[in-house]
């Protein structure tokens, strides 16, 4: 099967823990949009009917060079440390294609295999929005590497990731986890700077005309500045579905905290498999 087609739908989902409600309590209503976009997010990727599902955080377990996968039977992982134990996640994990990621990268030392330990925050945020919109599947988790390693070394990953993706039946999901900017704000956690929002709106603005080949071509002054955990997830996975962009759309940005937050459909095919149906 063409893996662009495989890859069923492709979304960027931020995480901070303050959009789940047992951690932003009554602070939820000055990020409205964000938690109603999130949830709409979630829904149209569990609607699109995946046979398992594939997020990349920023925030998990890193090595120098290497891609994190994490390993164990199942992945669990709370908001304890926010003050929300009770906002959890409990998947279980995808072992076949994660063996067979880690065989296909283990000749050129691309990925290694994170122990079985509670997840963070990036990859707990966007799946407990995905497991109250009913996702129970397979799931993997990757992680970055501890440095940059260079835009074509993000996009090569997408393809491998496309690669193996062929490799097995179904259809898959993959979830970018970032932030956009942390310093959109005076008292931002990143220190307020000016070009923050610039960043942003950059940004928002190639997803938004479905060029997503151009994040890697912003100004580096500009992505120096931003403070972000976006742009990595996002360039692995747009390369991943060879930069599909049908169905895509951005759902909703604000940084009311300082932090832009950005939530954006990449593809979604599930309009066109209905169509391929009805014919």
């Amino acid at each position: 099967m063409d893996s662009t087609r495989q890859i069923q739908i492709s979304v960027l989902l931020p995480h901070p823990p303050i959009i789940v409600p047992e951690v932003g309590r009554d602070r939820l209503k000055t990020c409205t949009a964000t938690v109603s976009a999130c949830r709409q997010a979630a829904h149209r990727v569990v609607a699109a009917h995946p046979d398992r599902l594939i997020l990349i955080s920023p925030h998990s377990p890193r090595r120098e060079r290497s891609f994190g996968i994490w390993t164990g039977s199942s992945l669990h992982g709370d908001l304890g440390r926010f003050g929300a134990p009770g906002a959890a996640i409990d998947l279980p994990t995808d072992k076949r294609w994660g063996d067979t990621l880690l065989s296909k990268g283990s000749g050129h030392s691309d990925f290694w295999s994170i122990p079985t330990e509670p997840l963070d925050h990036g990859a707990v945020v966007p799946l407990w929005f995905l497991q109250e919109a009913g996702w129970s599947g397979p799931t993997t988790i990757l992680s970055l590497p501890a440095v940059p390693v260079g835009d074509q070394a993000y996009w090569r990953i997408g393809e491998l990731l496309a690669a193996t993706v062929a490799e097995l039946p179904g259809r898959v999901a993959m979830v970018a986890s970032g932030d956009m900017s942390h310093r959109c704000l005076p008292g931002a956690p990143a220190g307020f700077h000016a070009r923050g929002v610039e960043f942003d709106r950059c940004l928002t603005s190639l997803i938004e005309k479905k060029q997503y080949r151009a994040i890697a071509e912003m100004d580096p002054e500009l992505k120096s500045v931003a403070a972000e955990d976006a742009l990595e997830t996002s360039m692995i996975v747009t390369a991943a579905s060879s930069f599909e962009a049908e169905g895509g759309e951005v759902l909703s940005y604000e940084h009311p905290f300082g932090v832009g937050y950005l939530v954006a459909i990449f593809h979604d095919l599930s309009g066109r498999d209905a169509e391929d149906r009805a014919i």
